[in-house]
């Protein structure tokens, strides 16, 4: 198809003195009629081509393509075959220059801004219009009533209209769930943060889905669904997806494919040799992008994209509340597995095997997920078997099952050095294994932690013994020491001290 108008001082291209030429400000006009800018995203510039409202950027080898499609396709009947050929040749020669920034520079640039959501509310761009999500409502908005710029990579390609059937992907997540209703609940406002363009900067999580079951080696073998679970997604949002297995989050260029449109990082089945202290300073700090060749690309905390983990292992970590207050872990039940897989389940693989109508589901699932968290906000998930797999990883299964049979045959107060001794000589562990009295102490008190059990050091003074306290409160034990006995009297430690205080009271 030739082009509705065109305007002969757009030709750019032709011959002095039988070698190619370039009308330069021409070119520039002729792109202009191609509706070609420039569009400006966090301090960076972006070829772009306009159709509407709506923005889709292109590189330089895209918009190489679109002029030589115009000129040998789209040019009106007047220029015959031979002038296309010849403009055609022009261009494939000067492109060196055509397509140099110091051409390209006198594009028309325009702002674009950079769209997130507000605390309370959530837009999620389709192609018949914007949905807005609320605490209790939703709200439609035609892309033709948007005033400003709508960037394409934005807009998800299905036709939304309100439906209440429930669809196969939630009931997926309500299976997932284990079938319970607080951990469903969880897991949909889960969901529904990490759908939600907005980072509170007093709160940033890293999400981190881990099979709720492991083996005796506290290994999980995965296939429970944690993969499929992130990947919807990339259905709503711009989501950089990253192997897991060979990811190293200490890499320089680690980021190098995460760009300021990007929403999500997802990062499936990392392995156990990774930290999540790594991901501290990217979730909760302004985003540092280094790529190969090219300058540092800073991205503001609140435009930064959240990071979601599947773990078939518990990530390593820095024990504290400062490491707890980052991470929002959610257990996946063993629903599905070696017996069982969704695709068995359900008769079609989710996703890629659905229809309009299931497409449709799906998305109306989503918009109820974020509302759900816009009015509860991040559901804490009930542990199941984390603190148990916690313990078997940082305290060791030999240890938990020796201090397990100490107090299953009722004893409750652990002297220190001899609990030690008692252990090393035991065959317990390789002697390569075994951990120096301070170690040892330490994963005592990260086995009652873990066990949620209550206890005390005594005596006060020298800390000697642990001591399990019973639900009522502490054991009937005696006191071991004057210090471990509450008094209302004072020590007094010289005579000239006691008559200083004799002296006081007779007067």
């Amino acid at each position: 198809m030739a082009f509705e108008y065109f305007d002969p001082s757009f030709k750019f291209w032709g011959l002095k003195r039988r070698r190619p030429e370039v009308n330069y400000y021409n070119f520039i006009k002729f792109l202009g009629h191609l509706n070609i800018i420039k569009i400006r995203l966090n301090d960076r510039n972006h070829l772009a081509v306009v159709k509407g409202n709506i923005v889709e950027t292109i590189t330089i080898e895209q918009l190489s393509k679109l002029v030589l499609d115009k000129i040998l396709n789209r040019l009106p009947e007047s220029y015959d075959f031979k002038e296309r050929q010849m403009a055609a040749n022009v261009i494939v020669e000067k492109s060196q220059k055509l397509y140099h920034s110091n051409t390209l520079n006198y594009l028309e640039c325009k702002e674009l801004p950079i769209r997130r959501d507000s605390k309370n509310s959530c837009a999620i761009n389709f192609s018949n219009g914007i949905l807005h999500i609320f605490a209790k409502e939703v709200e439609f908005e035609k892309h033709r009533d948007v005033k400003s710029l709508i960037l394409k990579s934005s807009i998800v390609d299905h036709e939304f209209s309100i439906e209440k059937e429930r669809g196969d992907f939630r009931s997926f997540v309500w299976k997932v769930s284990g079938r319970t209703l607080n951990r469903y609940k969880a897991l949909v406002c889960t969901l529904g943060y990490l759908a939600h363009r907005y980072k509170d900067p007093a709160n940033p999580k890293i999400v981190i889905l881990v099979d709720e079951i492991a083996d005796e080696h506290n290994i999980a073998n995965g296939g429970r669904g944690k993969s499929l679970l992130l990947r919807c997604l990339k259905y709503i949002r711009n989501c950089e997806e990253i192997a897991g297995k060979t990811f190293q989050s200490s890499a320089r260029f680690a980021y190098q494919r995460v760009t300021i449109a990007t929403n999500n990082i997802l990062i499936n089945d990392v392995t156990k040799y990774e930290s999540l202290d790594n991901f501290y300073n990217v979730s909760s700090d302004d985003f540092v992008i280094e790529r190969k060749f090219e300058k540092e690309e800073v991205i503001p905390y609140k435009y930064s994209p959240k990071i979601a983990i599947t773990a078939n292992n518990l990530l390593k970590q820095t024990e504290g509340f400062s490491s707890e207050r980052r991470k929002h872990e959610i257990e996946i039940s063993g629903y599905y597995g070696k017996h069982l897989n969704p695709k068995t389940d359900f008769g079609r693989t989710l996703f890629d095997e659905w229809d309009t109508e299931e497409w449709n589901r799906f998305y109306n699932f989503i918009a109820w997920s974020v509302s759900y968290y816009l009015k509860f906000g991040l559901v804490e998930a009930p542990k199941i078997n984390i603190n148990q797999r916690k313990l078997l990883n940082q305290v060791g299964p030999e240890l938990t099952e020796y201090l397990d049979e100490l107090l299953r045959l009722g004893k409750t107060k652990l002297h220190k050095k001899d609990t030690y001794n008692e252990f090393i000589k035991g065959g317990y562990l390789n002697r390569r294994y075994i951990p120096n009295q301070g170690s040892f102490t330490r994963k005592i008190k990260k086995y009652f932690e873990y066990r949620e059990l209550n206890y005390r050091e005594v005596p006060s003074d020298t800390r000697q013994y642990f001591e399990v306290l019973t639900q009522g409160g502490a054991t009937d034990s005696e006191p071991t020491s004057i210090k471990d006995i509450e008094v209302d009297y004072q020590l007094v430690k010289t005579k000239a001290k006691m008559s200083s205080i004799l002296k006081i009271i007779k007067e």
